[in-house]
């Protein structure tokens, strides 16, 4: 029993990474679109759970701002002061 239901397991798993990565290039015209969808859908989802350049950026700016505390009271000032420019 147990054999059995590793062995479809495994199939199953085989036969999607296939229906993934190439059921495009050799299935039926559904299917075909299904597959290309669902890899899209995936680069999608695997795409944005990686961190965006611009979060990154700023993740290093805080980093840079508390290992120098007056560098957190000049930015102050300069939003201070441009504020004050603006009224």
């Amino acid at each position: 029993m147990m054999r059995l239901l590793k062995k479809l397991l495994t199939i199953s798993i085989i036969g999607g990474i296939i229906f993934v990565g190439i059921g495009d290039r050799f299935l039926p015209k559904p299917l075909s679109a299904y597959s290309r969808d669902t890899r899209n859908a995936l680069n999608a989802k695997l795409l944005g759970l990686m961190p965006q350049q611009k979060k990154v950026d700023r993740l290093k700016e805080r980093v840079k701002d508390h290992s120098d505390p007056g560098r957190i009271y000049d930015r102050g000032m300069e939003k201070m002061e441009k504020g004050n420019t603006n009224q």
